[in-house]
């Protein structure tokens, strides 16, 4: 008889919350006291309402103490009338609602305006009721007057935008007041590029739009549609030539943009959107929904980010964005940063994903407990992708694994068993498939990349390179003034100084409509110049311009280097070619400093 009581009571519970009006979020942005004031409205249910913010955000796993940025909370009821509350952890707020129908929580976030515009993420932000973050939640915004708001949730007519819970909430990142904003359709669907940051004016729209687009049709293509209303870019601009780092959601992603918008700006582009599926969609069990007052424990990581990133250098590979040097010199790079570590000697994959909190004293890290799950996981995307396709002849690869896994889960189902992985892989190639896995996932060691190359008829091997030193390193601040020298030799220093412009080198003009476009000039002629050669250029330094010649010696260094080997045969060829696409020679990646290995400022 209890236990029918209790689920009556249960019922009976869940049928008057989802009666109750949405819970509500207000946010007034402040921008000259460089805050943001939160007003949550919360329909009682009962006579204590436990409050709680976040320890961690979804995709970084590290524990964050957010509730130290909550300022000045105080609860009323629907009359105004202050109430009493308890504090059981730092991050929960137990509040006495006996006799209140409606809560209101108040409190003030610190945000700091960049060149005019407000930007930030929901899980420091938004308070939610505890064993309630299922019900519906309705944000709206109080903006200085001509500001606007952008975000991946779509807006109602009201101006209001309602999340299906409080997952949905906090996994939409809002930037708003004076930022830059282009867009463009796919499959339908409008795509928003946001720009803030003070160098915004300094980027090269156009190809960034482009390379959006690319990753947005590439991607869809391979999954099948795309799984969203909208889709948000939040770009920060920065002020490095390439790199950068990025957050994924739901339906938008939060990117560190370099201003110089380098070759592995793609690499993250494609990095963050094919988390779309791979991890926001396709994820293990605890991964949603989550428990935000700890790190979650899956053995999957290497999978969701290692594996993510492997796709996010194939896919531009395969549609010819980039050309297959570059994928090359990404399987090099992952090689080189994985076997410096002795660690994975001795820690597995699966251990260095499932024990990531283990990490920075207890309090986690967003690469791994020892093994970096990043590089270990994009040579286990290659390993196991060779595998089934030589294993099947061609007939099979891990495009369908990472299929079948999306089947599981789309469509709101639960994530996966930590075991499903494997299961897939026995399933498109057989048992040997789930001995490899057994082997490579689940054991420390070295990954047999050199093996698996061979047999897509490619050699990995040390080869000596000799490039020329030039003795600076550069950056570029304006495109319409040069590159700026921020470090110079020794050998250097009687002709160069730091902080000096060079606005020619060889002929060549050192200037550009964009950083992007200089950047590319730049690193084309600086890559056409050859050992023990005179390098001429002009400076422009205290006193003026003035003409610089200068020898340039060698650098001497022992790469990996992987390429075409002489055994390959038509089988080999046919493999590589399904693999990674027709061969092609010119990419979008003009000028590539991955693959040029130039010193230049990040």
């Amino acid at each position: 008889m209890r236990t029918i009581r209790f689920l009556i009571g249960s019922a009976a519970m869940a049928f008057a919350a989802s009666c109750l009006a949405d819970i509500g979020y207000k946010v007034k942005a402040l921008p000259e006291q460089q805050r943001l004031e939160v007003t949550m409205t919360v329909p009682v249910t009962s006579s204590t309402t436990a409050l709680q913010v976040p320890s961690w955000s979804p995709g970084a796993y590290v524990l964050r103490d957010f509730a130290a940025g909550i300022k000045d909370i105080r609860f009323t009821s629907e009359a105004g009338k202050e109430l009493a509350f308890t504090k059981p952890e730092a991050f929960t707020w137990n509040v006495d609602t006996a006799n209140v129908k409606s809560l209101t929580a108040k409190y003030w976030v610190a945000n700091n305006p960049a060149d005019g515009a407000m930007h930030y993420s929901g899980p420091p932000t938004y308070l939610y009721v505890v064993d309630r973050k299922t019900e519906p939640c309705l944000l709206t915004f109080d903006l200085p007057h001509g500001w606007l708001a952008v975000l991946g949730i779509d807006e109602r007519r009201d101006g209001s935008y309602r999340a299906e819970d409080y997952d949905v909430l906090a996994d939409n990142p809002v930037t708003m007041g004076d930022f830059l904003m282009d867009s463009y359709s796919a499959r339908g669907k409008p795509h928003y590029i946001v720009y803030r940051g003070r160098l915004k004016q300094h980027i090269d729209r156009e190809f960034v739009m482009r390379m959006c687009r690319q990753v947005t049709e590439s991607q869809a293509e391979f999954f099948g549609g795309l799984p969203y209303s909208k889709y948000v870019w939040h770009f920060s601009v920065s002020p490095a030539m390439s790199g950068g780092g990025g957050l994924e959601h739901l339906s938008s992603t939060q990117i560190g943009l370099a201003v110089g918008v380098g070759p592995s700006t793609m690499y993250l582009c494609a990095h963050e959107f094919f988390h779309l599926w791979n991890v926001k969609r396709i994820r293990s069990y605890p991964l949603g929904p989550f428990d935000y007052t700890q790190l979650p424990k899956t053995g999957a990581l290497w999978w969701l980010e290692g594996v993510t990133d492997y796709y996010a250098s194939l896919l531009p590979t395969r549609t010819g964005w980039f050309g297959r040097d570059e994928f090359y010199r990404q399987v090099e790079s992952n090689v080189n940063r994985t076997r410096s570590n002795e660690e994975r000697l001795k820690v597995s994959p699966y251990d260095a994903s499932y024990r990531v909190g283990e990490a920075n004293n207890g309090r986690g890290n967003s690469s791994g407990f020892g093994v970096n799950y990043y590089n270990t996981g994009w040579l286990l995307g290659l390993c196991l992708d060779i595998e089934l396709r030589t294993a099947t002849s061609g007939k099979r690869s891990l495009d369908d694994v990472m299929r079948a896994l999306y089947d599981q889960c789309k469509d709101g189902r639960p994530g996966f068993e930590e075991e499903s992985i494997r299961r897939e892989l026995v399933r498109f190639g057989g048992e040997k498939l789930g001995e490899a896995y057994d082997k490579w996932v689940m054991q420390p060691g070295e990954l047999p990349v050199e093996q698996q190359l061979e047999k897509m008829g490619l050699s990995m091997r040390l080869r000596m390179a000799r490039d020329p030193d030039f003795g600076f390193s550069w950056t570029i601040d304006d495109p319409s003034a040069g590159l700026r020298l921020t470090t110079v030799d020794p050998s250097r220093a009687e002709v160069l100084k730091a902080g000096e412009q060079v606005v020619e080198i060889a002929g060549v003009s050192m200037r550009s409509a964009t950083i992007r476009s200089l950047r590319d000039l730049a690193s084309q002629v600086l890559a056409r110049q050859q050992v023990g050669t005179e390098l001429s250029i002009v400076v422009k330094g205290e006193d003026g311009l003035r003409p610089v010649r200068m020898m340039l010696g060698s650098k001497v260094a022992e790469r990996l280097r992987v390429e075409p080997a002489p055994y390959s045969n038509p089988v080999m060829q046919r493999l590589r070619d399904a693999w990674l696409g027709p061969a092609r020679e010119k990419t979008e990646a003009v000028g590539s400093l991955a693959r040029l290995e130039l010193r230049e400022a990040a």
